[in-house]
């Protein structure tokens, strides 16, 4: 918003201009008096020739020749005033020339006159300074071919002031202003005549107002009486709306518009309609309060004939430099059906999103979503929040420690899953680390010795988690039923149980490290890891009768594990060069890689204290149980595990000419970014040794097209119920060598090019319009990219079998799912574009949820068309504008929601 309201209102330094006009050019004259009898007669107008720091040069009109001069000192003319002080320099300037009136007092600037101070200018083909009257005056001037020019603009700052003529008293503070058009805020203002008072309020009388910037603005609201209160409000009298220059009977008996350069207070206009549930209904209505410049807060309501109502606060905050974020809280009674039959469902919603700006060692960042399983199942209208079955909310704070390596973090996390309406939280969850030390590194000229690359970290990380939904841990025994499944409801009568299931603990960590090099090209890597857990209790396990009763021992409990490990890998390059012209060479880059990991079974006689051995069954059978069961971090590994990993990563690149390099440069161009095959072997298993095989690959043909494939095979066969016998699949012909157990196709793409290049312009908005830009990219529609399509298509597969009752295999069946997404836009005119965001799916021959747009650019105006015509989200909306948000609701809306119906 700018600053000021009117034109003149910065008016009141002018006397400092015509002192610095008259007192600049005189101060400081001492030059010696030469008496001329023209000049003593009639002064008349003197032109100045030449000014210096010591003296002017005037030429007295009638005297003949162009250096028939005569040199005077300031104190001839006696008109200069006292000496101010001057906050910063003053100039002035005319292309013509620059005149005195000795007599009457009159300075004349002609041609492009300009007078400027700090970031304050005036403008105009003329402008006269009365020191008598204490009057300015600026105003342009009409050319041969009757053309006005010079028009006089005042300009302060941001703000620009245009008139057709200004006549100001810089002594009473009143002026008037003919034909002004100045921009305030989003808006101008066009009026005839503006009388200024010594308030620095402006009147101004057949006025125009419009958030239009052509001069002869499409839309206006006419009145013929407007008042301007500088850096507050506009007031009219009655008004009405022109539209193409046709009146139309929408006005009213006045009218206050708001533009402060800051946020301002005000009520929100509500919208209303009719919904085919809920009855007639106002929405979107309320206040908005500016708390001050960082913070505004809005306060929404909705309320329906049939008894529903809803409330909704909106926060946007910002500190620059430091933090911003937004906060919106959504309460939503929903009431549906008739007297006999009355549904009422309360929904409500959290969204917080809040962003630090990165300074200092501590950082607090926070996103949150999260609410009743049906809030947007029955409330939302964005297509991704109905279509989102879960979601997550983390609140999180890390600190560094200066001059140390140590860093600590708290996160709040929570969880849910609006479907099967299962919710965890975290709360807290505590971290505790210390970054990589090389205690035997020399401090200087340290070599690559394997003791010197010895390093270990350390971490700890403390939890406590809540669930409404409680899982039988120990699956296949009969257990008392406070182990069973179970699902409590949230409210805050629940709370004590809640908390009573709750799961905390903590976890140690330290694993240790070093690297060298075999043979100058093999990387070795040795590591150790010991981990240890503290639980304020443990599980004691009997059997009595038919049950194994299972109780929680409150005290403090240690238990460990360590593993080691030991990891090898080299690069192998191959190289096939070409002679031809537009292909120089083909590259492949082969890194396979070699692991082993080791770790004792912590179920063995020795570690008994983790794992004793109870009863199981009414027959006697035993059954190592662990004291750890379902723990928040789980427990020491029971069975003993020596496995070797291996891998193979493959690149292939090629280099081609550059037909854009007129020096006949080669580029890089990747034909395979990533191969992968890897499986593992575990030496300790007493069978199904070999680890199912992954193939994955990803790469980028003509950087457009981004492929994705991953795929899983198995080595061994089935029996008759599905189940993996230890004998391989290439053992039995006709077989084959793997058995292909699922496998998946990604592939995106952009068919536009430019549509990569998006850019936005700073001077196209404010700085919180161009970050909300930024953000939400998808939500502003650009001209300057004629085309756009994004295509996805998913491939899934996954082999499954189809059972009798006896769990006998009958026969193989496959899941396939596939389906294509596919958005874009097309700009039919300059201003014309229309826009689509759809999906088919492939398997149940049928279209996702499809939106269609269609936007109308009517320069100051906008006409926004959206459509969802199949699905049970079935809505449409037409919405023509005022596209500046003060005039926001000046508006015509027609829509009708799925909700509505």
């Amino acid at each position: 918003m700018p600053r000021h309201l009117a034109g003149l209102c910065a008016m009141r330094l002018l006397p400092l201009f015509i002192y610095l006009l008259v007192w600049e050019g005189m101060q400081g004259c001492n030059a010696q008096i030469i008496e001329n009898d023209t000049l003593g007669a009639n002064p008349g107008l003197l032109e100045i020739i030449d000014t210096n720091k010591s003296q002017i040069q005037y030429r007295v009109p009638g005297t003949g020749s162009e250096t028939d001069t005569t040199i005077i000192s300031a104190d001839t003319l006696d008109i200069a005033p006292e000496k101010k002080d001057i906050e910063t320099t003053i100039n002035y300037s005319a292309t013509d020339s620059i005149k005195l009136d000795v007599v009457d007092q009159v300075v004349y600037l002609y041609g492009d006159a300009k007078i400027t101070y700090g970031d304050i200018s005036l403008e105009a083909e003329q402008i006269q300074i009365n020191w008598l009257t204490d009057i300015l005056s600026a105003n342009g001037v009409e050319d041969s071919t009757g053309k006005f020019q010079g028009t006089p603009i005042f300009q302060e700052g941001d703000d620009t002031y245009i008139a057709k003529r200004i006549k100001y008293n810089f002594k009473t503070r009143k002026g008037i202003i003919s034909e002004i058009v100045t921009r305030q805020g989003e808006g101008y203002i066009h009026g005839e005549k503006v009388k200024k008072n010594e308030a620095d309020e402006y009147y101004i009388s057949q006025a125009r107002y419009t958030t239009c910037n052509h001069e002869h603005p499409h839309f206006y609201i006419n009145s013929k009486k407007i008042k301007m209160i500088p850096d507050d409000k506009i007031v009219t009298g009655p008004f009405n709306l022109v539209v193409s220059d046709i009146p139309t009977p929408l006005g009213f008996a006045f009218g206050i518009f708001p533009i402060p350069d800051k946020q301002t207070s005000g009520i929100i206009i509500p919208i209303y309609g009719e919904s085919g549930t809920r009855g007639f209904f106002l929405r979107q209505g309320g206040y908005y309060w500016a708390v001050n410049d960082y913070i505004g807060i809005k306060f929404l309501g909705e309320i329906y004939t049939k008894g529903g109502w809803g409330l909704n606060m909106l926060t946007n905050y910002k500190k620059r430099y430091t933090y911003n974020g937004n906060l919106n809280l959504n309460f939503n009674k929903r009431r549906t059906g008739d007297e006999s039959n009355i549904n009422v469902i309360n929904d409500f919603w959290v969204k917080w999103r809040h962003n630090p700006v990165s300074k200092g060692t501590g950082r607090f960042s926070a996103s949150v979503d999260a609410g009743t399983s049906t809030h947007n199942r029955n409330n939302s209208y964005i297509i991704e929040d109905m279509q989102s079955s879960t979601f997550n909310s983390t609140i999180s704070y890390t600190k560094s420690f200066k001059g140390t390596p140590f860093r600590m973090g708290v996160n709040l996390r929570q969880n849910q899953n609006t479907v099967t309406e299962e919710m965890n939280f975290t709360l807290p969850d505590f971290s505790f680390s210390m970054n990589r030390i090389y205690p035997f590194k020399k401090k200087t000229g340290g070599g690559k010795s394997w003791y010197e690359q010895i390093n270990f970290t350390y971490n700890f990380n403390a939890r406590y988690k809540i669930s409404n939904i409680r899982k039988n841990i120990f699956v296949g025994l009969t257990v008392p039923e406070t182990y069973q499944n179970d699902t409590t409801g949230i409210s805050f009568d629940n709370i004590p149980l809640l908390l009573e299931r709750g799961q905390y603990g903590a976890k140690h960590s330290i694993p240790l490290s070093t690297t060298f090099k075999l043979f100058k090209n093999i990387n070795i890597s040795p590591s150790i890891n010991y981990t240890e857990y503290w639980y304020p209790q443990k599980l004691r396990y009997e059997w009595k009768d038919t049950i194994l009763i299972v109780d929680t021992i409150p005290v403090f409990s240690r238990a460990y594990q360590y593993s080691a490990g030991a990891a090898m890998s080299t690069k192998i390059y191959g190289l096939y060069q070409f002679k031809g012209k537009k292909i120089k060479a083909i590259r492949h880059v082969m890194t396979p890689s070699i692991r082993f990991n080791y770790h004792p079974d912590f179920s063995e006689e020795r570690f008994l204290v983790f794992y004793p051995e109870k009863q199981k069954d009414t027959i006697g059978n035993m059954k190592k149980l662990s004291r750890y069961q379902g723990a928040i971090f789980g427990a020491p590994r029971a069975g003993k595990s020596g496995s070797i990993g291996f891998s193979l990563v493959n690149v292939l690149e090629m280099k081609v000419k550059s037909e854009k390099d007129t020096t006949k440069k080669f580029k890089k161009v990747t034909l395979l970014r990533n191969l992968r095959i890897s499986s593992s072997y575990n030496l300790a298993a007493d069978s199904l040794n070999l680890a199912p095989f992954n193939l994955n690959a990803t790469t980028s043909l003509f950087n457009r097209l981004n492929m994705n494939f991953k795929s899983t095979f198995d080595p061994y066969q089935l029996d008759a119920s599905g189940n993996k016998i230890n004998r391989f699949v290439w053992d039995e012909k006709g077989k084959g060598i793997l058995r292909l157990t699922s496998a998946s196709l990604f592939f995106s793409t952009n068919l536009n090019p430019k549509a990569f290049e998006r850019k936005y312009k700073s001077d196209k908005g404010s700085e919180q319009e161009l970050e909300e830009i930024k953000a939400n990219p998808e939500q502003y529609v650009d001209f300057n990219i004629p085309w756009n399509l994004d295509i996805t298509y998913n491939l899934n597969f996954k082999k499954d079998f189809v059972k009798d009752i006896n769990g006998i295999i009958l026969r193989d069946t496959t899941k396939i799912s596939q389906s294509l997404k596919f958005s874009g836009d097309v700009n039919l005119t300059e201003k014309w574009k229309i826009g689509f965001d759809s999906g088919y799916d492939f398997i149940n021959k049928g279209f996702s949820t499809t939106n269609i747009t269609i936007y109308r650019d009517l320069h100051c105006w906008e006409m926004n068309f959206t459509w969802m015509p199949i699905g049970i989200r079935q809505s449409y909306s037409v919405d023509i504008k005022v596209k500046a948000s003060i005039l926001q609701d000046l508006k015509l809306t027609k829509k009708r929601d799925w909700y509505d119906r």
